[in-house]
């Protein structure tokens, strides 16, 4: 049995609270999964924003860790931005490893850098930042 795979509701890649899934931009870490599931994913599924998701569910509280496009006030979030950037990739594909993603289309080449690095996101927070930096 060979059928498309569609995922239409996932959470890779977010947050439980509003800082770990807000402020913290995840982008290379979004285009890395993107990237690595091309090939078995036909249709990958987003909520619009979060108000839409949160008249979903039968509670109606705002579900922090999937991904919606965009916060409740038209308020870009990551996963929009690598969409935005994942539609303009096209061409048949001359580099792919780790941080580098080579195409050619039309006689024009595309190359996507990346340097993604897995972190804990509460260390990004100015509390963090101006702690590990003050002196005692």
């Amino acid at each position: 049995l060979n059928l498309p795979l569609w995922l239409l509701s996932w959470n890779t890649l977010t947050g439980d609270t509003r800082d770990t899934n807000g402020r913290f931009f995840r982008g290379a870490l979004l285009m890395d999964n993107l990237l690595g599931v091309a090939d078995q994913v036909w249709l990958a599924g987003f909520w619009l924003n979060s108000g839409l998701q949160g008249e979903a569910r039968a509670n109606g509280k705002l579900d922090t860790s999937s991904l919606a496009l965009h916060y409740l006030h038209g308020l870009p979030r990551p996963v929009y931005w690598v969409l935005w950037l994942w539609r303009r990739l096209r061409g048949e594909i001359l580099v792919h490893d780790k941080n580098l993603l080579l195409l050619h289309h039309q006689g024009h080449y595309q190359l996507l850098l990346r340097n993604t690095v897995v972190y804990n996101p509460w260390l990004s927070s100015e509390a963090a930042f101006i702690q590990r930096f003050s002196q005692p």
